[in-house]
């Protein structure tokens, strides 16, 4: 090892905001290669086991993103990424990129678990990382904008998120978890960098607004509004949407639910095409919560 580098996990040793960059640096000066066990096969057997339909429920991959979309995935529309090959690699690279995190850090950090379900009343899904005993969670996520969330922080949705998971392990039962960790890798360079929250108890109150919202109008059976700039066919929301295909053709949730039955019928875009944009209500976009820079981590 390098001097540069020893004295980089000399000096995450002594820092107090981590709670996994110290641990890990050890374990992978100490095992540079990663050998494999019964065990790790037959978590890696675990992992990629299908997880079953997403619809009828909320989970947190959707934080941060428009309602209606929500709703959408609730429902079980078909996403138009589901056909695209770059996008089908990408969601592979991520889904292998957990795997091999979540090997590495429950060798690296005793008592650590993965992978592990959480269920409320108004949200469905599971931590990436957990330890109970030290009372906190965590997620793995692999990012092209690494250099971007180092200089502005933690991306909202990532908050809203993890939000969503700390408010539904509360209603599960778990046992009270006082921080959150985000465990960022840079899908160039391979360079990592933790970043640990405390819990924010105004951010819980706006995510839990927000999911029972959406519950209440599972429950009533209305589309949430069409934001104003996707009517206009631009902005951040509408260009990454796997519904802008047909979300503006849509108006009802009856409509919603005979594209989901049977998609071809209003989901391809030649039919969608063709139908008259009637939108049953236009909405503004949320303002995106700012979040302050937070250190933590190596790079």
């Amino acid at each position: 090892m390098s001097t540069t580098s020893m004295m980089n996990v000399l000096r995450n040793l002594k820092k107090e905001d981590q709670l996994i960059t110290s641990r890990l640096d050890l374990w992978l000066v100490r095992n540079p290669e990663l050998v494999l066990t019964q065990d790790d096969l037959d978590l890696i057997k675990r992992l990629m086991e299908p997880r079953g339909s997403r619809v009828g429920t909320f989970t947190g991959s959707q934080a941060g993103t428009c309602e209606r979309r929500q709703m959408f995935n609730y429902i079980g529309l078909p996403q138009m990424g589901r056909v695209d090959p770059v996008l089908i690699n990408r969601f592979m690279d991520g889904t292998w990129r957990h795997v091999r995190w979540m090997i590495i850090l429950r060798k690296a950090i005793p008592g650590l678990k993965v992978e592990v379900r959480v269920d409320s009343q108004l949200f469905r899904g599971s931590f990436d990382l957990v330890h109970l005993r030290e009372r906190w969670a965590g997620e793995i996520k692999g990012t092209l904008l690494f250099s971007k969330m180092i200089r502005e922080g933690i991306f909202p949705a990532h908050e809203q998120q993890a939000a969503r998971y700390l408010l539904a392990a509360d209603e599960d039962n778990f046992p009270h978890l006082d921080k959150f960790t985000f465990f960022y890798e840079d899908k160039g360079r391979n360079n990592y960098r933790e970043i640990v929250v405390n819990r924010d108890p105004k951010l819980e109150h706006y995510v839990e607004s927000e999911l029972r919202r959406l519950k209440d109008a599972a429950t009533e059976r209305e589309l949430p509004p069409i934001l104003s700039e996707c009517v206009r066919g631009r902005g951040e929301f509408f260009h990454e949407c796997p519904y802008s295909h047909v979300c503006l053709k849509l108006n009802t949730w009856r409509e919603a639910e005979q594209c989901a039955k049977a998609p071809d019928s209003q989901g391809s875009p030649r039919k969608v095409a063709e139908r008259k944009v009637r939108p049953t209500g236009v909405g503004v976009p949320k303002p995106v919560r700012k979040v302050a820079k937070r250190s933590g981590g190596r790079t």
